[in-house]
């Protein structure tokens, strides 16, 4: 690392051949230390308000790195193999990434019963957490589900022959054999499922068929093809031939037990949110003792037996890296899941002695239009039994419900069940490493995938939730997701959303995530809050013409997510660097395709993501922002647009410890002038740091940092250094 000393005289076009001069600092003076949570604000041991800008790793990791002879996944070796760990984490650093959501898996560390754990993969991910430290990469540990298991899923034709591309017949051919897709979850350990569902043989050659076609064999199957027109969007009807070669060529019908009803539609979550089982999953999870109160396994409740066994499985990890400083936290579980309608629907059913009773309630918790589509789904599907005899609702697994728990069971659902889970959770955790800081996340409720206006989740379902009580207290962030702009209409087969780039480029994502934030604020007693996944598509208009487009609807989209964020001075995590990207199964699950380097290991969408930013400050964070190349000014006439300016501004010196401000030369390849309120600036050419010393002690004086590219017709005036790789000069 090279000081940078004063220059007198000195004119732009010398700069080139003046070399850094003075003292060398130390190689790593400010090394990676725990941080705590100060209000609102996180803070490392130096006293400096860190800044987090990371990157998940990875998309891959929800696919087992290896299955045995006996059906026993490994995780090790996800995201990738040690042996290779150094380099990815160097290519991270360069970008500019300091901390990174290191994707865990359950089935990962408990992939064969609750009393092991697979030491193998403990010891890797110690490793991989070592090797980030050693690029000063801090590493928040993740435990990841989606839908709750990859053991749920559906088989589909991803590939039908039958129909035009687009059509209501091409879409329904998804159902046919041969099947050479699935849509599924990830996270739980097939022996949780197995608990959960005992009546489910996951042996059968059928699991996964959805069970939806076992009974359209035969009959008049009108309202299942109008619940896939509503479902889709289609506008076409199918041919009288279509329909009969359809049915001529469903598998089944074959036994209730045999297969599961989860349904394979592009958007993922939505296949969860109607799901019985996967409802019955979490529900044993979270809400057992309520939920299920008589189903049981080795003498204990089947939420006691399955949250024992996941405390276990984290406690194992924090002990293996409870020592590393780089730990920043961790991620307790993804993604909680508080919709139950389905179950609700059902206890609803069942108190009125008929099926037809559940469309009562989810018109009146959605919406009469949109409860009555959501019921007619349900029934089209075959996600609700046919009728409520005791003996229907024992071959659905359904006799063990408490139908009255299923109809409040939503209401008031984190404070209830959610933040006893994050306490247990937590408490487990800290007493195995006292500098960890848990990570929670806002349950995804019936409203976040539902609600229309006038419905009751608009407020009574969303009561708020209380801060955990934790250990140490000071020690918690709340971390909350938001993807926009992903899904067109759910389908049985993936298809890529189209946009054009001025369709994209003016949308402002301030206010929605300032209302996805909102909860650290309103009632958890102002946490930290930090943004941990958010994203995009790189296959928008099809992955052919997103390349050939250089993924301007991707980076303009990224960038708007930028700017508002740093409008907010939030931290953020992006999703995903996956170095197992394929052009044909984009991140390897369920064809998602958000990795920000491509298969041949190229990046992707740079102007999106790739920008200056705070690592840490001296003082207290006020205003950011950096306008990359896709940002939109409106200049003034003879005003030059300031692409590439990086300005930043905090408050006080809380510390001696200096601001650092990581500046990627990949942006500006012709250097960049500096412009600081006061003191002093160092250089290091190799990390790509910036190091801000602030002169001025008193506590509301404001630093400014601006950053600027030499362009034509701008005339730089007041600034202190122009750096080029690693020539500096000052004045």
């Amino acid at each position: 690392m090279a000081r940078i000393v004063g220059m007198l005289g000195v004119v732009l076009a010398s700069i080139a051949c003046i070399a850094c001069g003075g003292r060398d600092l130390p190689a790593d003076p400010y090394p990676l230390t725990p941080i705590h949570g100060d209000l609102e604000h996180l803070r490392d041991e130096y006293g400096r308000y860190v800044f987090l800008n990371g990157i998940n790793t990875s998309g891959g990791d929800k696919i087992p790195a290896s299955i045995d002879a006996n059906g026993v996944p490994s995780y090790v070796g996800k995201p990738f193999p040690l042996d290779q760990a150094d380099l990815h984490f160097a290519t991270m650093q360069s970008m500019g990434f300091n901390v990174i959501r290191l994707l865990i898996l359950w089935e990962g560390l408990q992939p064969t019963g609750p009393d092991t754990i697979d030491t193998a993969y403990v010891a890797y991910l110690r490793e991989i957490a070592k090797a980030a430290g050693r690029h000063g990469i801090r590493v928040l540990l993740e435990m990841h589900q989606d839908d709750f298991t990859r053991h749920i899923f559906a088989r589909y034709n991803q590939h039908p022959t039958i129909g035009a591309p687009g059509s209501l017949e091409n879409t329904l051919a998804a159902l046919l054999p041969p099947y050479d897709d699935v849509v599924s979850g990830n996270g739980a350990p097939r022996w949780v499922v197995s608990a959960v569902l005992p009546e489910r043989d996951l042996s059968s050659p059928g699991w996964g068929i959805p069970r939806l076609v076992s009974g359209l064999k035969t009959g008049d199957i009108t309202g299942f093809v109008n619940a896939v027109r509503t479902l889709t969007g289609s506008t076409d009807t199918p041919s009288a031939e279509f329909v009969q070669y359809f049915q001529d060529h469903l598998p089944g019908p074959f036994p209730l037990n045999a297969t599961t009803d989860f349904l394979p539609l592009s958007s993922w979550g939505l296949s969860a949110a109607i799901s019985i089982d996967t409802a019955r999953c979490w529900g044993s999870f979270f809400a057992g003792r309520t939920l299920f109160p008589n189903l049981t396994h080795d003498g204990k409740n089947i939420q006691d037996y399955l949250q024992d066994a996941f405390v276990d499985s984290w406690r194992a990890l924090a002990v293996a890296v409870a020592d590393l400083p780089n730990v920043a936290g961790y991620d307790v579980y993804n993604e909680p899941n508080a919709n139950f309608l389905v179950l609700a629907a059902v206890a609803a059913a069942v108190k009125l002695g008929a099926i037809d009773g559940a469309l009562g309630m989810l018109q009146g918790v959605l919406g009469k239009e949109q409860g009555q589509t959501i019921y007619d789904l349900l029934v089209a599907f075959g996600i609700l039994p046919p009728d409520t005899t005791p003996e229907t609702l024992h071959a659905w697994g359904l006799d063990q419900l408490d139908f009255g728990a299923a109809l409040s069971v939503n209401v008031n659902y984190e404070e209830t069940f959610m933040r006893p889970f994050w306490e247990k959770l937590g408490a487990a955790i800290q007493q195995a490493d006292p500098d960890a800081v848990i990570w929670i996340e806002p349950a995804l409720s019936a409203s976040t995938i539902f609600a229309g206006s006038g419905s009751l989740t608009q407020g009574m379902w969303d009561q708020s939730m209380r801060a955990p009580t934790l250990p140490h207290p000071d020690q918690l962030v709340f971390a909350a997701h938001w993807y926009p702009d992903m899904y067109p209409f759910p389908s049985f087969l993936r298809t890529p959303r189209n946009f054009n780039p001025e369709e994209v480029r003016y949308r402002d994502y301030q206010a929605s995530i300032e209302q996805v934030l909102a909860p650290a604020t309103h009632s958890l007693g102002n946490l930290p809050a930090v943004f941990g996944e958010f994203g995009m598509f790189f296959d928008f208009n099809g992955i052919e013409t997103a390349r050939a487009q250089d993924y301007i609807v991707t980076t303009v989209l990224l960038n708007n997510y930028f700017e508002a964020l740093e409008r907010l001075n939030v931290s953020r995590l992006l999703w995903d660097y996956n170095p197992e990207n394929s052009w044909e199964f984009g991140d390897l699950w369920n064809h998602e395709d958000l990795s920000i380097i491509d298969p041949d290991g190229n990046w992707r969408a740079v102007d999106g993501w790739d920008r200056p930013h705070p690592n840490a400050l001296a003082g207290k964070p006020v205003s950011m922002h950096y306008w990359s190349d896709v940002h939109t000014f409106d200049p003034d006439k003879g005003e030059v647009p300031a692409y590439g300016e990086f300005q930043m501004t905090y408050r006080g010196r809380a510390t001696l410890a200096p601001t650092e401000v990581f500046v990627p030369q990949i942006q500006y390849p012709d250097g960049f002038f500096v412009r600081i309120s006061d003191g002093r600036c160092d250089w290091d050419p190799a990390t790509q740091i910036l190091y801000h010393h602030p002169e001025v002690d008193d506590p509301d004086a404001l630093h400014t940092i601006t950053l600027r590219r030499p362009q034509e017709g701008d005339a730089q005036v007041g600034w202190n250094y122009f750096i080029q790789g690693n020539q500096v000069v000052s004045r």
